[in-house]
């Protein structure tokens, strides 16, 4: 059944059917749209078994990916240099200092002209963040 933003009409008995298919149909429009919108987004990943980071992309590969990092004693997002696609898979010491209680790493990825052209990833946690 298609949504159908007049149901349930004003002042009517509510059933429960009604509702449920309405709650079913919308919930199928957020699967579509999300469905579209996954594929701009990258992913990052990490392997701990060979402490490896990783980024997956469906659009163009960026020239660079930004790296962006905070931690305990740097709560605030800071961008902490850039990778070349080429480097990726990329070792840990390359994204990550590695002496935080808590730290938190996002990529996001750079044209050639080092501005953004992709919406920053996925955030991956170590530690107890707050």
């Amino acid at each position: 059944m298609a949504y159908d933003p007049t149901k349930p009409a004003d002042h009517a008995p509510v059933v429960s059917a009604e509702l449920r298919n309405q709650f079913n149909a919308l919930q199928e429009q957020i699967t579509a749209l999300q469905q579209q919108i996954a594929p701009l987004v990258p992913v990052l990943t990490f392997n701990t078994a060979t402490s490896l980071w990783n980024v997956t992309y469906a659009g163009p590969t960026p020239v660079n990916w930004g790296v962006w990092r905070r931690c305990d004693y740097a709560p605030n997002w800071t961008a902490e240099g850039t990778l070349s696609s080429s480097d990726l898979p990329a070792i840990t010491d390359s994204v990550l200092a590695g002496d935080e209680v808590w730290w938190q790493i996002k990529f996001v990825g750079l044209n050639g002209d080092d501005q953004s052209c992709t919406p920053f990833s996925n955030v991956v946690s170590g530690g107890p963040v707050p």
